[in-house]
């Protein structure tokens, strides 16, 4: 391994290092309680900073290899720092949240979500943030275009909802009644995105097979292989044209040495 490489490999690290096992709510990441995370939504929270942007999951793998004593588990498309009194994670806590807490929810669901609110039935985790860009930022990896919802926490606790802080930047519930989300009104084409139109691709015209045209071989050379697959596209008038004209082309250096021994130009 070259000097540049190791160099590659010991800054991703440190990065991962940090985002693991110091700070993962400063990224909008959430870990496991054991620590793990999905490894597909590691990278993409990667890729939103500059100093990580072309991180891919296969070069976190070649952590494992290229580190002498690698700090990371990777396994069935997960990955977490291995716990050492250095680096812990922030846990779930008990902390009342503040009175408006943040959710970047996607487009598709919102007008379900604005009138049967948010029940995650898998166990799920809602992330909400403290601030609208950590909000819109952790929704836009799930919609180019998320909508800002305003959560008042006094309500949706008082329906029933459970808040746990995690870290300094967001908290996670369990569900969110419908009384408890204030967002904007949006019109009902702007909540899908347009369906592109199924056009055919421009070269279309080019990868469907047109009969050839007999006068597009006359200058030719005969190529018997080739040749007979396309002859048989042809009307019995066309390849006899075919074949008569090639029979009268001439090999062009043969002709000009015979001329040259007419001439006596040649021995």
């Amino acid at each position: 391994m070259t000097q540049k490489s190791r160099q590659k490999h010991e800054n991703l690290a440190r990065s991962l290092k940090y985002l693991l096992g110091k700070s993962p709510d400063e990224f909008g990441v959430v870990l496991d309680p054991e620590g793990w995370v999905d490894l597909k939504s590691l990278v993409i929270a990667l890729q939103e900073n500059r100093e990580t942007k072309g991180v891919s999951a296969t070069r976190i793998a070649d952590l494992d290899w290229a580190l002498e004593d690698s700090p990371f588990e990777i396994e069935a498309k997960r990955i977490r720092l291995k716990p050492t009194p250095e680096f812990i994670p922030p846990m779930r806590e008990y902390l009342p949240p503040p009175t408006l807490l943040y959710y970047g929810c996607r487009r598709k669901p919102y007008r379900v979500y604005s009138e049967k609110g948010i029940e995650p039935t898998d166990g799920r985790e809602i992330v909400l943030a403290r601030t609208p860009e950590m909000a819109l930022r952790i929704g836009n990896r799930r919609d180019p275009k998320p909508i800002l919802v305003e959560i008042n926490t006094e309500i949706a606790a008082s329906q029933g909802a459970h808040f746990l802080s995690y870290g300094a930047q967001l908290f996670l519930v369990d569900r969110l009644p419908k009384d408890a989300m204030f967002g904007p009104p949006v019109k009902e084409e702007d909540l899908l995105p347009p369906k592109k139109p199924k056009t055919k691709p421009k070269d279309y015209e080019e990868l469907v097979p047109t009969a050839p045209s007999p006068d597009s071989f006359y200058s030719q050379p005969w190529d018997p292989g080739k040749d007979r697959l396309v002859l048989r596209d042809l009307s019995v008038e066309d390849e006899e044209r075919v074949r008569r004209e090639r029979g009268k082309k001439k090999v062009g250096w043969k002709d000009e040495l015979r001329k040259r021994r007419r001439r006596g130009e040649e021995e």
